[in-house]
């Protein structure tokens, strides 16, 4: 099994806290007082993991973000897991799970922050196409340590939303021209949405397959929000109504 490289205090120490497996961690040795740090070595002496106090000069040559705070680790890849298995697996939780089912991801960037998101607002898990370049270092620091937290998986689309289709999920296609808003949709119960690129957003095929579109109104002139920024909006009123039950 691959290895994955994470960078920064937060990613490398959720990481830890969540159990997954690391192989060697290379910390800035003129870190001083640094609780996330001490707690960083505590877990590392525990686990009796290589690690390796270094210059800033060692860091910055590794590093793949340019943002590592003094903290790179080197953890064994998360094992890999199905849509279908994980559907199984939500058991009785099933009636109150979401996810969010990407067809493109054009910047790593906004699959980090989307999974920072998705971790604040209990989503199951983030659906991605086999073709994107899946959880990289730059997801990695950029989810502040989500990564370790929410799964990605790799499936298919169209199979993707045949097994939401099967297990009762509600699909719900974000859609720029829409002719309902989001906040006027009943998003209680479980569901999917369906994210398209910023640049596309969801063709006609999936339209076709989606339950219900909906639209997050604008007022400016630029057509689509990001990504990110997208997904933050639905799955936070998802949120909210549930609360309101």
């Amino acid at each position: 099994m691959s290895n994955i490289q994470i960078e920064g205090k937060n990613p490398v120490l959720e990481a830890l806290r969540s159990r997954r497996q690391p192989e060697k961690i290379y910390i800035l040795a003129s870190l001083k007082n640094d609780a996330r740090i001490d707690e960083i070595l505590s877990f590392v002496k525990g686990l009796r993991t290589p690690f390796f106090l270094v210059d800033r000069k060692t860091l910055d040559h590794i590093s793949k973000t340019n943002l590592h705070q003094g903290v790179i680790g080197f953890f064994t890849n998360l094992p890999s897991l199905s849509l279908q298995n994980l559907v199984e697996k939500l058991g009785l939780k099933i009636s109150s799970s979401f996810f969010v089912l990407l067809t493109e991801i054009e910047y790593e960037q906004n699959l980090g922050a989307m999974l920072r998101t998705a971790e604040a607002a209990g989503v199951a898990a983030i659906v991605i196409p086999p073709s994107s370049k899946g959880v990289t270092p730059v997801v990695e620091r950029v989810s502040m340590g989500a990564a370790s937290l929410v799964p990605v998986i790799s499936e298919s689309l169209f199979p993707a939303l045949k097994i939401f289709k099967k297990w009762g999920f509600k699909i719900i296609g974000l859609d720029e021209k829409a002719p309902k808003n989001y906040y006027d949709e009943d998003l209680r119960g479980p569901l999917v949405f369906v994210v398209g690129g910023e640049s596309k957003g969801i063709t006609f095929p999936v339209r076709k397959r989606c339950d219900v579109l909906v639209k997050i109104p604008q007022k400016g002139k630029i057509s689509s929000l990001n990504l990110s920024v997208a997904c933050g909006i639905v799955v936070f009123e998802k949120m909210r109504q549930e609360t309101k039950r």
